[in-house]
């Protein structure tokens, strides 16, 4: 199963009427951006940056009642099979950010997300065609701060060869629609 924007709303709220604990979920990934109106993607997965996320047990529980997987590792994923990832810092990079995004909130849970600086950030490090799309669509669609973008870079491992992905940023913002 595929999950597009209402699909994930609607998991946010059925897990919100199963958990009683508060939990705060930092989406990153195409998730948040599929939820604020990303067209013509879907994902299989919902992938949380754990530094920001406060995941309660009663919430993991809620995922599996729901039939979906919690944070599998060395479980092989069978296609279609909706799961949650905790994703850490070194795996993927995200940089560090005071305030987050709001995404969804319902009574227990609340659905937030990086910047955009930071969304873009990350996804021009891993540069992947499905990540460069994304970035040609929050260019087109957002206002960020290219100097931040930058210096969020400027701290990844590797951020010599992660500066050259900029050239992405770039050519999408030459092309963005001056009606925007």
């Amino acid at each position: 199963m595929t999950f597009g924007k209402p699909e994930i709303l609607a998991t946010f709220q059925k897990l919100d009427d199963m958990v009683q604990q508060p939990t705060q979920l930092c989406m990153i990934g195409s998730g948040p951006l599929i939820c604020w109106g990303l067209p013509n993607r879907s994902t299989e997965d919902f992938d949380l940056w754990g530094p920001r996320s406060k995941i309660s047990s009663d919430f993991v529980r809620a995922v599996t009642q729901a039939g979906m997987l919690w944070n599998p590792k060395d479980v092989v994923i069978e296609a279609n099979q909706p799961y949650w990832q905790v994703v850490h810092p070194g795996t993927v990079q995200v940089g560090g950010f005071a305030e987050p995004q709001k995404v969804w909130k319902g009574r227990n849970l609340s659905v937030v997300a990086p910047p955009w600086e930071n969304l873009i950030a990350s996804k021009l490090v891993r540069s992947s065609p499905k990540d460069l799309e994304d970035v040609q669509w929050m260019v087109q669609t957002q206002i960020f701060d290219r100097n931040k973008i930058i210096s969020i870079m400027s701290r990844f491992k590797d951020a010599s060869l992660i500066k050259e992905n900029l050239i992405y940023l770039d050519l999408f913002m030459q092309q963005k629609s001056p009606a925007l």
